[in-house]
C-alpha cells in the first residue's frame, strides 16, 4: 500500500493513493492489427489519390488557359487595343501579349498576367494554332486547345470568333 502521511482533525493518519500504473495497455498483437489495417487502407487507396491528383492538374491547367484567354478578349474589348495569346508547345507555357500601338508590335504585358504561365509535366498540349488574336470589337480567332492527361483523359478548350464563347470542357470521342 503507498499513500502519506496527512494530519486531518488533529490526528495523522496514511492517505491512499491510487496507483499511478495502469494494467490497461494494448498488446502487441493490437498494435499489429491496427498497423496492419492502416497500411491496407493506405495501399488500397494510393492510386485513387493519384489519379485524382492528375485529373485535378489537368482540369485546373484547363480552366486557367481559359480565363487567360477570356481575360484577353476583355482586355482588348476595354481598352481598345489587340491582345494575344500565344501557346508555346515546346516550352510548355502560355503568355498574354497586347499590341504596341507606336511599333505595331506586340509585347508582354508588364503586370503580373504578362508573366509565363507554365503547363504541369505530364500534359501533353495539341492545337492547330499557337497564336490566338483578340480584337478591340470582341472578335477573336478560333481555336481548339487540346490538353491530354496521362490516362489519356482529354480536356478541349474550345475559342469560338463568331460568338465570343470560350469554354474548357471533357472530350468525349464519338
Amino acid at each position: 500500500m503507498s499513500g502519506f502521511w496527512c494530519r486531518s482533525k488533529g490526528k495523522y493518519r496514511i492517505l491512499e493513493t491510487k496507483n499511478l500504473r495502469s494494467n490497461h495497455a494494448f498488446t502487441l498483437l493490437e498494435l499489429m492489427l491496427v498497423a496492419a489495417i492502416i497500411l491496407a487502407l493506405v495501399a488500397l487507396s494510393t492510386p485513387i489519390f493519384r489519379r485524382t491528383y492528375e485529373d485535378l492538374k489537368l482540369t485546373t491547367s484547363a480552366k486557367n488557359i481559359a480565363y487567360m484567354a477570356n481575360f484577353c478578349l476583355e482586355r482588348a474589348v476595354f481598352e481598345r487595343t489587340d491582345y494575344r495569346l500565344v501557346i508555346d508547345i515546346e516550352n510548355r507555357f502560355y503568355r498574354a501579349f497586347v499590341k504596341d500601338e507606336e511599333d505595331k508590335t506586340f509585347k508582354p504585358l508588364r503586370e503580373r498576367w504578362g508573366r509565363s504561365f507554365r503547363i504541369p509535366s505530364g500534359i501533353e498540349i495539341k492545337t492547330g494554332n499557337s497564336v490566338i488574336d483578340f480584337s478591340p470589337d470582341g472578335d477573336m480567332d478560333s481555336a481548339n486547345i487540346y490538353l491530354v492527361g496521362k490516362d489519356n483523359k482529354t480536356i478541349v478548350i474550345s475559342i469560338e470568333a463568331g460568338t465570343g464563347l470560350i469554354k474548357a470542357y471533357d472530350y468525349i470521342e464519338e
